[in-house]
């Protein structure tokens, strides 16, 4: 049986062109359970397995994002499904120290953020017995 996870990344770039020093990248992974998810019981001889991802671009910038901008964390939300695709990334607002769509200037690395996301590709997770 397979299980749609959702996780939440974070990622947060600095750009080479806006600093004069070496890109530095990283993107951080949890899973979250949707609001009102069904939770699912491990006994003591299963172990649970996150979806763990082997293809993922990190996000292109356009021209003009703002130093600042390209220092903030951004949050998305997506669904892993069976495929191990990631589905539906969307923005994840009101998370502290994530960007908000309100900020001005930010459209344009949101964009890029989400467009990389929704090229992820997982191994889907797992229940091993």
């Amino acid at each position: 049986m397979r299980l749609q996870a959702t996780v939440v990344a974070v990622a947060c770039v600095v750009l080479a062109a806006c600093t004069g020093k070496a890109v530095r990248t990283g993107v951080a992974h949890e899973m979250i359970l949707p609001e009102g998810a069904e939770r699912t019981q491990v006994e003591d001889k299963q172990q649970f397995v996150m979806a763990v991802p082997y293809r993922q671009p990190l996000p292109a910038y356009p021209a003009g994002v703002t130093a600042v901008a390209a220092q903030l964390p951004v949050c998305v939300e997506f669904v892993v499904g069976e495929d191990g695709a990631a589905h539906s990334p969307r923005l994840l607002e009101g998370v502290p120290d994530c960007v908000a769509a309100s900020q001005p200037g930010i459209t344009p690395f949101v964009d890029a953020a989400l467009a990389a996301v929704a090229q992820w590709q997982f191994f889907g997770a797992g229940m091993c017995t």
